[in-house]
């Protein structure tokens, strides 16, 4: 019994999700009553391109469609392919895409709406008992209902439509980018640990909606660059990734030219001092063709071998 309590948010979210699929795909062939001139363009190129890598055009793997000279972003028409190889090509497998994203963005708005309203460790700058998960999950299912039965959303997974693809993959996209920013927490200045798979998925789902509906060139920018400033605290917080440390990029600092010079004065014989420039003019310059000053471009483990 108390299992059953504990797991109530995924069997509701479940049925909602069951609903909403159930609504989207029922008689899905048959309503809207007939494929409207961007469905039919759809189903061809993706026949096109599965029988032979091509466009209506003749253009292979083109990644901007011509069609009939709007331009269609390429996304859609490529993952139509898979329902298409699987089941024929008919008003059912060129919708399948937009369904199924339709269906999938229900429990995508469950967990964007539970991470947005979630207590987190950068909001409160320190990790804490999440007092109200009973109420987030409550209003995260509320709005997972609604979109289930929403008219609005329920219109736009039926037809095969790019919006609807784009949507979902700006749901998951936000989802994963809000986890990642709650995953740095500020806790009695600790060096911020990070989870590199949620900022991947975020910059990959992002990424795939901008190949999906031209709005999503405007939306998404925007949504990332409001998403830095909101939480440009935690994002300042952030360490170097390893690539950018000083074994491979040398730092400027004093402390670093400080080991760099002793490094060269070990091989060159001269004597390291921290006041002037008069020991630095040796001939480092002369062998190797290079200004005199802190050094830039040698990397640790060759001083290593130096010394």
């Amino acid at each position: 019994m108390k299992s059953i309590t504990k797991n109530r948010p995924l069997l509701f979210l479940l049925l909602f999700t069951l609903l909403g699929g159930l609504l989207r795909f029922w008689k899905l062939d048959s309503f809207p009553v007939s494929l409207n001139w961007d469905e039919a363009s759809h189903g061809y190129n993706a026949y096109s391109i599965l029988l032979t890598g091509k466009d209506e055009w003749g253009v292979r793997f083109p990644l901007i469609f011509r069609a009939f000279g709007d331009y269609k972003l390429p996304f859609y028409i490529y993952l139509s392919t898979i329902p298409v190889w699987l089941f024929g090509l008919s008003a059912f497998t060129v919708r399948f895409v937009s369904a199924l994203a339709g269906t999938l963005a229900i429990p995508g708005i469950y967990l964007l709406t539970r991470e947005l309203f979630s207590t987190t460790p950068t909001t409160q700058h320190e990790i804490t008992t999440n007092n109200h998960e009973p109420v987030t999950s409550n209003f995260a299912l509320t709005t997972a209902f609604l979109l289930a039965v929403s008219p609005w959303h329920f219109f736009i997974s039926r037809p095969a439509l790019e919006a609807n693809l784009s949507l979902t993959l700006i749901i998951f996209g936000s989802y994963f980018l809000l986890k990642f920013f709650h995953s740095i927490p500020i806790v009695n200045n600790q060096e911020p640990k990070t989870n590199n798979f949620e900022l991947i998925s975020s910059v990959l789902l992002l990424g795939l909606s901008l190949h999906t509906y031209n709005t999503a060139r405007v939306f998404v920018p925007l949504l990332v660059l409001a998403s830095f400033f909101i939480f440009r605290p935690s994002f300042r917080a952030l360490r170097r990734p390893p690539f950018l440390r000083a074994r491979y990029f040398p730092s400027f600092s004093w402390r670093r030219h400080r080991q760099i010079r002793k490094a060269q004065d070990s091989f060159t014989g001269h004597r390291f001092s921290d006041r002037g420039a008069e020991n630095s003019k040796f001939s480092w310059s002369s062998r190797f063709q290079i200004n005199p000053q802190p050094p830039r471009l040698f990397f640790n483990d060759f001083y290593k071998k130096l010394s």
